[in-house]
């Protein structure tokens, strides 16, 4: 199809070339050869956004035949990473290409129809109006049969070989190649699901549960009141694959452990003299790993200060805390930055309202106890590197792309005076690593973090050189600005190590 329109503006441009150059011998084709450039760059690229969108109608057709979705998540590039479950009972994984502007043509989208089924259905007015993609006069499950979305010879979009008229009945040319079928996606914390919101606005909600979780019934953090005395732990192993999962500790640190899974306990004792030890525990099912530490301390756990302190706010009422849904929470961070004006804050046991400049949100607030993040951050981390924050976000961003799609594991090698970055994807046998000047005494250290993670962390430190904190390969690494630009601002950030 777009062949077949290449070598027809091909022979037309080969046609006026030599009619041209008959009339005169001396006649210059530069600028006939540029135009021939320029046709074929166009066409590919409306063919790239022809797959493009061909790619994503299958995704969506593979969404909605599935069971549930296990996992969303997202790669270093910023698409969707699904892991969804098939109708086999199979965990299957794919990725959506986003468009994070709203796009000017989304020429194709589903709905619901009165018999409760998805169909495939195309706009051409932006969405103010729609029409049923039919074939053979029958609408399309969009869980079925998927409609054939192409190019004309004359460059005009099809759909199944029948051109798109707009409301005027004129054939709508395809010269818009940003065309991506997924806009959003996310987990609804109040509803549990997952949540797809497609170019054209469509909504669309998918059943939400974890292939495999576990969950403790203690707190992460836990104190061991002498060294005689022994900490019991029950575990609860849940999701789709939980059935005959693997639970055994993966690592210790200042602790003598047991794991009984008959009873799914785990039995901690702190060695003589350590002050702090941790486990990390791992659950292994159906292709699926999951890794979860436990911290302990000797005598009794003291809770810390919050990582995050902001000097210049005032309340009237003294201290209080709130939990602001995910979604609510993102449009405040992209908001905020934009205005300078003070933010206020109201709210009461279910509704919070925030009022800055010219604008006014309100939300819903979630119910229950927030986890006490500051029991997991590490006092003791005799390992400081202090690293110029440009030059190590740069590395990172370059050696990521050598990483394994699934984990984007990132490993730090720390020696005395420098870093270095390396990441491998052993399915398609590449690497990368670069080698970083930084300032650093002590022993040396291997550890892994998850590269989308620390990429994020990087980019909300203002100051030119951040200092990492770390114990050891097991325990979390702690990112703070060397440089406080701001003194009303007291900033911390924790990530968790992944396995190296």
């Amino acid at each position: 199809m777009n062949r077949t329109m290449k070598k027809i503006l091909n022979t037309i441009f080969l046609a006026t070339f030599l009619f041209a150059a008959a009339c005169s011998d001396g006649y210059d084709d530069t600028r006939i050869k540029k135009d021939l450039d320029d046709v074929g760059q166009i066409l590919d690229e409306l063919e790239q956004a022809v797959d493009g969108l061909r790619t994503q109608m299958d995704a969506l057709t593979q969404l909605i035949n599935s069971s549930f979705v296990s996992l969303i998540s997202t790669d270093a590039e910023g698409n969707y990473v699904i892991t969804y479950i098939d109708r086999g009972g199979e965990s299957r994984t794919l990725t959506l290409a986003t468009q994070k502007e709203v796009v000017t043509l989304p020429i194709v989208g589903i709905a619901k129809d009165e018999d409760g089924v998805w169909y495939w259905r195309q706009t051409s007015d932006n969405g103010e109006t729609y029409e049923w993609i039919l074939v053979d006069g029958e609408k399309v499950p969009a869980g079925g049969e998927k409609p054939e979305v192409g190019i004309d010879a004359e460059g005009f979009w099809t759909v199944n070989g029948r051109p798109i008229t707009d409301a005027k009945g004129n054939k709508v040319l395809a010269d818009d190649v940003s065309n991506i079928l997924f806009k959003e996606a996310y987990v609804d914390e109040k509803t549990g699901e997952a949540v797809f919101i497609l170019a054209d606005g469509t909504e669309l909600r998918l059943q939400m549960f974890e292939a495999l979780s576990v969950s403790f019934d203690s707190p992460t953090y836990t104190a061991v009141p002498d060294y005689a005395s022994k900490v019991k732990i029950r575990y609860t192993v849940g999701g789709s694959q939980a059935e005959g999962a693997l639970v055994d500790i993966f690592t210790a640190y200042n602790v003598d452990a047991e794991i009984d899974e008959s009873i799914s306990t785990i039995t901690v004792s702190l060695k003589e003299g350590a002050q702090e030890g941790n486990i990390l525990v791992m659950a292994h099912a159906g292709g699926n790993t999951i890794l979860k530490p436990l911290f302990f301390t000797y005598g009794t756990a003291e809770i810390q200060d919050p990582v995050y302190k902001r000097f210049d706010a005032k309340s009237e009422n003294g201290q209080f805390s709130l939990i602001l849904p995910k979604k609510p929470a993102l449009m405040l961070k992209n908001i905020l930055p934009k205005d300078d004006s003070e933010l206020k804050i109201s709210f009461n046991d279910k509704m919070a309202c925030f009022v800055f400049g010219d604008y006014k949100m309100t939300s819903t607030l979630v119910e229950g106890r927030f986890p006490n993040y500051n029991s997991v951050i590490p006092q003791n981390n005799p390992k400081k590197i202090i690293i110029e924050k440009k030059e190590l976000y740069n590395s990172l961003r370059r050696v990521s792309v050598m990483a394994n799609q699934a984990s984007n594991l990132v490993k730090f090698d720390v020696a005395e005076g420098k870093i270095v970055i390396s990441a491998q994807d052993m399915d398609y046998s590449m690497s990368g690593h670069e080698t970083l000047t930084c300032q650093y005494e002590g022993e040396n250290i291997a550890i892994g973090f998850k590269s989308p993670f620390v990429l994020e962390i990087l980019s909300n430190i203002e100051s030119e050189n951040v200092v990492l904190e770390l114990s050891d390969p097991t325990r979390p690494g702690l990112f703070l600005p060397f440089e406080n630009e701001d003194n009303d601002e007291d900033l911390l950030m924790l990530l968790m190590p992944m396995m190296v």
